[in-house]
């Protein structure tokens, strides 16, 4: 797994898989309680649309990158190793409908094709 598609999990996702549920949401964002520490009123909030998280008792935000590596306290690599051991459904739901092409295809024979453009390419 790379940064681009563990950030595309939602985050949501990942919070729930940590043990974490939003204490408010909304259509457009989620509010938790502060995952790095004890508050009794949600300042981490998961923005939906852009799935990017911001703390506003820390001033800091980010990725799902980021925040596995600040809950960790990891680097990249161990925070991507991490979630490669999860079993995020939005990530395998991608992922089977990803189709493998074979490296190494020969077209022997094209039939019916008149386009002058496709002709020329072939």
């Amino acid at each position: 797994m790379n940064c681009k598609q563990f950030n595309s999990i939602p985050l949501e996702e990942v919070l729930r898989a940590l043990g974490h549920l939003p204490t408010k949401q909304t259509q457009k964002e989620a509010w938790y309680l502060n995952p790095f520490g004890a508050e009794s009123q949600a300042s981490f909030k998961v923005d939906r649309g852009l799935n990017l998280w911001y703390l506003f008792s820390e001033a800091v935000g980010g990725t799902n990158t980021d925040f596995v590596q600040k809950y960790l306290g990891t680097s990249v690599k161990d925070a991507l190793d991490w979630a490669s051991t999860q079993n995020f459904s939005s990530f395998h739901q991608q992922a089977e409908r990803v189709r493998k092409i074979p490296a190494e295809y020969r077209i022997d024979k094209v039939l019916d094709l008149t386009h002058p453009n496709l002709l020329q390419y072939l």
